[in-house]
């Protein structure tokens, strides 16, 4: 059991997961780690485990910004913002398992670092997913990494919120 969920963590994601050291470098890297319930290292070490109910019920994946400062500590370069994208996609597959109603997510590179001309700091894709369908708003947000880890959590705020008033989705849905 346990090494299916990290193969599948692995093909889906594209990235191998069983060099990480546990050396919590990645944690020590992390702006968000305080808000997370499980450090990027335990979520590695977990999804090692199998604990696929308890990695995709966590905080943590839903926490991370997908910011790569895990990724540039890593002294193996093990690619957890890969992990995390993928398990956030594994757990809105399960809202259909778990009978929930509703599923939020975000991806985005906040920066200072980790931009690229293709996928540019302040480039962020949020994620709404809800009986009626999947919606995905694209951001393109021109602050410090601070202003835009906070303009991408009240974007998801007013995107969960503007579905929950009007029942609909609107923006960029998908069928």
């Amino acid at each position: 059991m346990a090494a299916e969920f990290l193969e599948e963590v692995s093909r889906r994601s594209g990235q191998r997961f069983e060099g990480c050291y546990h050396c919590l470098s990645c944690g020590g890297g992390c702006p968000v780690v305080e808000a997370m319930d499980y450090n990027p290292n335990q979520i590695i070490r977990m999804v090692q485990r199998g604990m696929r109910e308890e990695v995709l019920g966590s905080k943590a994946i839903w926490v991370c910004v997908g910011c790569f400062s895990c990724l540039s500590q890593c002294p193996n370069r093990v690619h957890i913002p890969a992990m995390m994208d993928t398990l956030r996609e594994m757990a809105l597959g399960a809202r259909r398992l778990l009978s929930a109603d509703i599923g939020l997510a975000d991806t985005g590179i906040a920066g200072p670092g980790g931009g690229t001309s293709a996928k540019p700091v302040g480039l962020f894709y949020l994620g709404l997913a809800t009986p009626a369908g999947t919606a995905v708003q694209e951001l393109r947000l021109e602050g410090d990494r601070r202003q835009n880890r906070e303009a991408t959590a009240l974007a998801a705020l007013a995107l969960l919120v503007g579905y929950l008033e009007r029942g609909q989705l609107g923006i960029g849905t998908l069928e």
